[in-house]
């Protein structure tokens, strides 16, 4: 582990040996969703020491998102839900690598 991960994350030694935190840090999370769960879910594994996240969210933070999902301000209204969380948990870890797959739902017609 280089000396600034090794920094962040020396508090999880003990819930996990140093070999563990080393396979966290090549790690790579997938996460569907950049809304309530899935914005916890990421800024949760980047805490953890994950060193890549894959996100991917089509939603725009909208003010009923005000009361219930992480990264959700009046300041990002407009924005997309899954590139907030990635700003947001930036922060945390910046040499993490991130993934951010942003996309538009198709209209389905019929079955």
């Amino acid at each position: 582990m280089d000396s600034q991960y090794k920094n962040i994350f020396t508090r999880n030694i003990g819930l996990f040996t140093e070999e563990e935190q080393e396979k966290l840090s090549k790690a790579s999370v997938g996460i569907a969703g950049g809304g309530g769960i899935g914005a916890l879910a990421s800024e949760r594994l980047i805490r953890l020491g994950v060193g890549k996240l894959k996100l991917t969210d089509p939603g725009k933070m909208e003010a009923s998102n005000l009361n219930r999902q992480f990264g959700s301000s009046m300041l990002n209204l407009g924005q997309s839900k899954a590139a907030v969380a990635v700003e947001q948990i930036k922060d945390i870890n910046p040499e993490s690598q991130y993934y951010l797959y942003q996309y538009r739902y198709l209209e389905r017609t019929g079955r």
